[in-house]
């Protein structure tokens, strides 16, 4: 089973628009997402990892709805989002797509020399 991770978040909350990535193992995405804290006076192993939330949507899309593959929905399948279509929401004449596959962050690290 496929695992996703994306590194554009702040504060638990992954950016609209954010870059996800698909990764084979666990493994690998947690690689993935400690790369930016490898040497940046980061204590690796208070590490935590687990899946992020959206505020409101991944992306909109103005045009048309998303369909079975539609590349925009790429790394996720068309059986990995949620699609609310205009008038669903308050958010006008657009469609939101919101994966409903987990998509892992780091949920907290500390600082090296902090305390716990």
């Amino acid at each position: 089973m496929p695992v996703y991770a994306t590194q554009d978040y702040g504060d638990g909350a992954i950016q609209r628009h954010a870059t996800i990535r698909r990764f084979a193992t666990r493994a690998q995405a947690e690689e993935y997402l400690l790369q930016p804290y490898i040497g940046g006076g980061w204590d690796m192993s208070t590490a935590k990892i687990g899946p992020g939330r959206f505020s409101d949507y991944w992306y909109r899309e103005i045009y048309a709805a998303p369909r079975i593959g539609d590349p925009s929905l790429a790394p996720l399948s068309f059986r990995q989002v949620y699609v609310k279509h205009p008038g669903t929401h308050p958010g006008g004449k657009e469609w939101w797509v919101t994966p409903s596959a987990d998509v892992l962050i780091v949920t907290d690290i500390r600082e090296e020399g902090a305390e716990s």
